[in-house]
Parts: C-alpha cells; sequence; structure tokens
C-alpha cells in the first residue's frame, strides 16, 4: 500500500506541547506517510476526556482512510489516552507504536502528586501505586491494533517494567532518556519499521 494514503497520528505526553512531536513526524513524513499532531490540555480534565475526544478525531480519519491505513505513534501518558479512545470508539486500528508509556503508572509521577496533583488531576491518574486509576484504564488495545512497545533504558519517570504491555507484539529497547525518545533517530527508524513490517527489526 502506497505510504501517503496512510495517516500516522501523533499524540503527546503529560505536561507536553504537540510541536515535540514535530521531529519524529517530520522522520515520518520523509518517509512518504501523513501525519497528523494532535494536541490537548494534558494537565487537566481526565485520560477518559482526552481519549474520548481522540477517539472522535480517529472515527473520522479512519471513516475517511479505512481502519487499515491508520496508525497512532504516542509518547508517555499520550498512550493511556489512546487506551481510552481506541476502547471508547470501539476503534480497530492498523499499528500503533507506544513511546515509553506508563502502561503500570509512573513513579515519579507518584513523587510528584502531592506537590502538583491538585492542579492536575491526570498526574493523579498515572501514579504507580496499588490504588491507581491507571491499573482500570481498558486493557484491548491491542486486539484493535498491533501494538509495539518502545522502552526507554534512561528513563527517570517510568520504569521499564512499568513500559510493558500484555499483547503487544513487538518490544524495542532503546538507549534514551524519557524526552529524547522523541527526537532519537534510531527511534524514528524503529516507529517506521513497525509502522512498515510490523515489527522493530524486519529480519527477526
Amino acid at each position: 500500500m502506497d505510504r501517503s494514503e496512510q495517516v500516522v497520528v501523533l499524540v503527546h505526553g503529560w505536561c507536553a506541547h504537540r510541536w515535540l512531536l514535530e521531529p519524529t513526524a517530520r522522520a515520518l513524513r520523509l518517509a512518504g506517510y501523513e501525519t497528523v499532531r494532535w494536541g490537548y490540555p494534558s494537565c487537566t480534565k481526565s485520560i477518559q476526556y482526552h481519549g474520548d475526544r481522540l477517539a472522535a478525531l480517529l472515527k473520522n480519519l479512519v471513516d475517511a482512510k479505512a481502519s487499515d491505513r491508520v496508525h497512532v505513534v504516542a509518547h508517555s501518558m499520550g498512550g493511556l489516552v489512546l487506551r481510552a479512545a481506541a476502547h471508547a470508539g470501539d476503534l480497530q486500528l492498523a499499528r500503533v507504536v507506544m513511546l515509553c508509556t506508563p502502561n503500570h503508572g509512573s513513579f515519579m509521577a507518584t513523587r510528584m502528586k502531592n506537590l502538583l496533583g491538585w492542579i492536575s488531576p491526570t498526574l493523579l491518574e498515572i501514579c504507580d501505586d496499588r490504588n491507581s486509576p491507571v491499573h482500570t484504564l481498558p486493557s484491548d488495545l491491542c486486539h484493535r491494533a498491533q501494538v509495539g512497545v518502545v522502552v526507554t533504558q534512561h528513563d527517570w519517570v517510568v520504569r521499564q517494567q512499568s513500559m510493558l504491555l500484555e499483547g503487544a507484539v513487538d518490544t524495542a529497547y532503546l538507549n534514551t532518556t524519557h524526552a529524547g525518545v522523541l527526537f532519537s533517530r534510531t527511534s524514528h527508524r524503529l516507529i517506521k519499521s513497525f509502522l512498515l513490517h510490523g515489527k522493530f527489526s524486519p529480519g527477526s
């Protein structure tokens, strides 16, 4: 399939901005993909609130392009928003790449919650403690798309084990930081490989 017929939606994480997604989006555009950088007020509201709005965007794209032509690349909390969106919209997507998503919560969010939790409800949702709402998010994304997970090995925000997702078809470990994954050429290469082949190493 012509890559120009495929669209990649990029979703940023907590306390971030869609412009941080531009290096990744540019790499994908150079590879022939259409890209959409989706921004949202990530510190406010709730993950489900943002998920419902992302679901509306994805549904429109799926209706226009067909489900096998719509991909998502989600950084950090953006992957949790995607999990909520795919479930809420009953969406079937093509391929998804999660970049250091705190699927089982973030230890840094737990440390920061007493200081910043009162102004950021979403921060409270992504803590890694036993009662965190992150553990109640829908778990069926891997039934709705081929999912690949990129684990960052020098991450001061999310522990590697917390990034893993049951049902992912491939996992790559990258020698970079939580934010650095967005600017890494190796990361961009891994993303393009997964979107094209459904695996991070085509020869494996």
